[in-house]
């Protein structure tokens, strides 16, 4: 998943964590029919977050922008997030 929120999440593609398909998004992997909605769950609230954050840097709600950091830094653990974390908390 990109750094920055995407606008049409569904047309981006997933990796599937089994077999390592890659795929447009769908409930089971095209290769091995792993159940993938969990990962699809999951992308779907780190795209939520990242929309919060950076709804919140704009609005210049720091607290807020700050929690929806910390939880991104947790869900989707990227040197991004994890920077714009500690930022926030200074």
């Amino acid at each position: 998943m990109n750094e920055q929120p995407q606008e049409n999440f569904n047309q981006l593609e997933c990796r599937c964590p089994v077999c390592g398909a890659e795929q447009a998004w769908q409930n089971e992997c095209r290769r091995c029919r792993t159940d993938i909605r969990i990962l699809r769950q999951l992308a779907n609230e780190a795209y939520s977050l990242q929309r919060r954050c950076f709804e919140a840097l704009m609005a210049d709600d720091h607290a807020r922008a700050k929690k929806a950091a910390e939880q991104l830094a947790q869900i989707h653990p990227t040197q991004f997030y994890e920077k714009l974390s500690r930022f926030l908390k200074e």
